[in-house]
């Protein structure tokens, strides 16, 4: 297993103080040239393969006082593969590794053992339902595969181009050129908040759904395409001892490993 980029002393804000990004209203201008736009703004997430950075995620899950506060190192690929680690105090406190959709979840401390869809075991950590591929066009600012032909208006300085029948992205021009200022992924809204070396460096994701959230993502050390020999197939692979327990989902849940201060206790 290699050793990705590791971890910062965390610290944890109360909430996420910034007003929610409110979708522009007023009329709607057509925007003929949403397609050609859309793909200028996102060519460059579009060719990212893999992805490498440190996530220091903060605010909550479920409600206010379910708090997360914890720094992540992780790797993410277009062919479905992810890697997740949590380290504190020099030791692993939990590590996430896993191919085409599926993953494996360990506790070292406890040895616990969970092997689940990799969407599931995301949402039993911080309430998203993405796999590795959602992950990879969330963080690198691209939102998400569009599912056909893209259109879009114009409302002031925005521009609102529809992806799918539940994805929406808003981007408006920073410098001559378009980015992508926010998208809705369902029920989840997504907030670009800064841009670090092209990529997204402040992500914050809200919901008020099933799931009532509010996460952010500030995003650093990121490295793109890195070649095989930097980040081999046997990172999304971890080992697990003959004597480490089933855990479910549920448990996981209920342990909240991302939970603020719970490690530390």
């Amino acid at each position: 297993m290699i050793r990705l980029v590791w971890v910062l002393p965390v610290v944890f804000a109360t909430g996420c103080a910034a007003r929610v990004f409110t979708p522009p209203s007023g009329p709607a201008v057509p925007f003929s040239d949403a397609a050609r736009v859309w793909e200028q703004a996102t060519t460059r997430c579009l060719g990212a393969q893999r992805y490498v950075a440190q996530l220091r995620v903060r605010g909550w899950v479920g409600t206010r006082d379910q708090r997360i506060a914890q720094t992540l190192n992780g790797a993410v690929t277009r062919t479905d593969d992810i890697y997740l680690e949590l380290r504190m105090l020099g030791s692993t406190v939990f590590q996430m590794a896993g191919e085409a959709g599926q993953a494996t979840f360990v506790l070292p401390r406890d040895t616990r053992v969970l092997r689940a869809p990799t969407r599931d075991i995301v949402e039993a950590l911080t309430g998203l339902r993405w796999g590795s591929r959602e992950s990879l066009d969330v963080l690198t600012g691209c939102v998400a595969v569009p599912a056909g032909v893209v259109s879009g208006t114009r409302t002031g300085p925005f521009l609102n181009v529809k992806l799918a029948e539940s994805t929406t992205a808003w981007l408006r021009q920073r410098d001559a050129a378009w980015q992508v200022h926010a998208a809705r992924i369902e029920d989840w809204l997504v907030e670009y908040r800064a841009y670090q070396g092209g990529w997204p460096s402040d992500v914050r994701v809200t919901s008020t759904g099933t799931t009532p959230l509010d996460l952010q993502f500030t995003v650093s050390q990121v490295r793109v395409n890195l070649d095989p020999i930097d980040l081999p197939p046997e990172t999304f692979v971890v080992t697990v001892p003959d004597h480490y327990l089933p855990m479910t989902l549920e448990e996981l849940r209920s342990i909240g490993p991302l939970k603020d201060g719970r490690m530390g206790r």
